[in-house]
């Protein structure tokens, strides 16, 4: 009988210890977490009910290959879902992938327990598009992809010609030109 209650108390005292360490958690669930420092998206926090009104933490990391998806909540190969720490994420969304026209993919920038973590490049299912209005992917028959592209101009300027910008129109035409003098 009295083996009873010591277990009962042990039992207590290990949720008590484990409550006390949680600060971080204001719910139950997993969530993203780059407190490890490598910025590798392989972190995350599983928040558990320690009592009543208190919560218990678990800081994990997926094995080396895989990255925490905060879709799937679980680790997952890092072939449709990749980190991509040369992404700045100003706010919690998801975006088109910058200096590229495709579709098939986003950049999610998800919220973790203590801010914004470390972006990740999310492939889309199959047979959709990500749909930039939407912030998701989208059926590829109910939506057409039309990224917008963004060019950089070239300005130039003539030096015999006291630093002088060269008009766009001539320099286009000039360059349609040049495979006639080519040849």
């Amino acid at each position: 009988m009295d083996s009873k209650y010591l277990c009962v108390v042990l039992l207590f005292v290990g949720l008590c210890h484990g409550v006390s360490e949680a600060s971080d958690c204001t719910a139950r669930g997993r969530f993203p977490n780059d407190g490890n420092g490598a910025g590798d998206c392989r972190g995350y926090t599983i928040c558990l009910m320690g009592g009543l009104t208190n919560f218990t933490q678990y800081k994990l990391n997926c094995p080396e290959g895989f990255v925490y998806s905060h879709l799937e909540y679980q680790c997952t190969n890092a072939t449709n879902y990749q980190c991509y720490p040369t992404f700045n994420c100003s706010s919690v969304g998801n975006f088109a992938v910058p200096g590229t026209s495709d579709c098939s993919a986003f950049i999610a920038c998800p919220e973790g327990l203590l801010g914004i973590n470390t972006a990740r490049k999310v492939s889309c299912p199959p047979d959709t598009l990500f749909n930039v209005t939407a912030g998701a992917c989208q059926n590829s028959t109910e939506f057409s992809c039309t990224p917008k592209v963004q060019l950089d101009v070239l300005e130039l300027h003539d030096k015999g010609n006291n630093g002088a910008k060269i008009s766009p129109h001539f320099l286009c035409s000039v360059l349609l030109l040049l495979p006639v003098y080519w040849k």
